[in-house]
């Protein structure tokens, strides 16, 4: 009842899952001698070892406590509790994908949402003008952050939190009528309804690239982004534009797949008024809307 979850094979973050219903305090102590050392031969490791089954532990038996893997460019920085991809080349070839799939510019901001250590937000960045990135793990929001300043890209902002609530206060800090593309890469369960209903009524979003690796499972998001406006799901439908799979795990029946949402943005052209003009003199007045400056740094709430 021992399941190794492992890396790529020169740096490697390995994490051994054990049962502690099927192991007793002896055969954990054989367990921790046996991961030690069947890795000890690495080049570089981290190892890890947790307990399930009653009470959760996570126990640190060699290497560093944090790796750094280069991927499009960039070195992120890896803690054990972490989703990372472990696959390095396979995951440039997503990231890619992402990038291809989404219509990106410097006026555009981008929703990074299930956002992790950051990866295809800080990838991005470049390319547009300002990141949000959405996570509820607070050490992955920390790792995103220190991978931010690692890199230098300040054009990004993390928010740690539950999704929906998150990405409601992201879209309150964009200005609006301004132009939003949304990058969600959730567990493989998908999103909660609450999330893709707050992403469907905010109408700056024209365009949502989904990224999957369970397609069996997100039917009821797919049908959630693209049905007919209702009482749960406000604002216009997105369209299907297309799909591709990526290859994750050569061998295996686990793929990645990248799918494109697209729908058209709200006319902001003002209605031509049929009212028979009057001699009254009338004035139009409003709260000023003020948008605070782009961050300079990269920043969690």
């Amino acid at each position: 009842n021992v399941t190794f979850l492992a890396g790529n094979a020169k740096n490697m973050t390995t994490k051994a899952v054990v049962s502690t219903q099927s192991t007793g305090e002896v055969g954990l102590f054989e367990v921790k001698d046996l991961m030690k050392e069947y890795y000890q031969s690495r080049e570089s490791f981290s190892l890890f070892l947790k307990l399930v089954g009653g009470k959760e532990e996570i126990f640190h038996l060699a290497g560093p406590l944090t790796m750094v893997e280069k991927l499009c460019g960039l070195e992120f920085q890896i803690t054990s509790g972490s989703f990372f991809q472990v696959n390095t080349p396979a995951a440039e070839v997503l990231y890619n994908t992402i990038r291809d799939f989404a219509s990106l510019d410097k006026d555009t901001y981008l929703l990074d949402v299930c956002c992790g250590t950051g990866t295809i937000g800080l990838i991005l960045s470049h390319a547009v003008k300002h990141v949000y990135g959405i996570e509820l793990v607070e050490s992955a929001v920390k790792d995103a952050i220190e991978n931010a300043e690692r890199n230098g890209v300040s054009n990004v902002t993390f928010l740690a939190g539950n999704a929906k609530n998150m990405t409601t206060k992201a879209v309150k800090r964009i200005p609006q009528k301004s132009r939003i593309v949304a990058i969600v890469d959730p567990p493989r369960s998908g999103l909660h309804s609450e999330v893709i209903a707050c992403l469907r009524k905010t109408e700056m979003i024209s365009e949502l690239v989904y990224v999957s690796c369970d397609v069996t499972r997100i039917q009821n998001n797919v049908i959630a982004l693209c049905g007919p406006t209702s009482n749960k799901f406000l604002g216009d439908p997105f369209k299907f534009v297309k799909a591709v799979s990526v290859d994750m795990f050569p061998h295996t029946r686990k793929f990645e797949v990248v799918m494109h949402f697209r729908r058209d943005p709200p006319s902001t052209e003002t209605p031509t008024s049929t009212e028979t003009p009057t001699n009254t003199e009338t004035t139009a007045s409003g709260e000023a809307l003020s948008s605070t400056e782009t961050p300079k740094s990269a920043v969690v709430d």
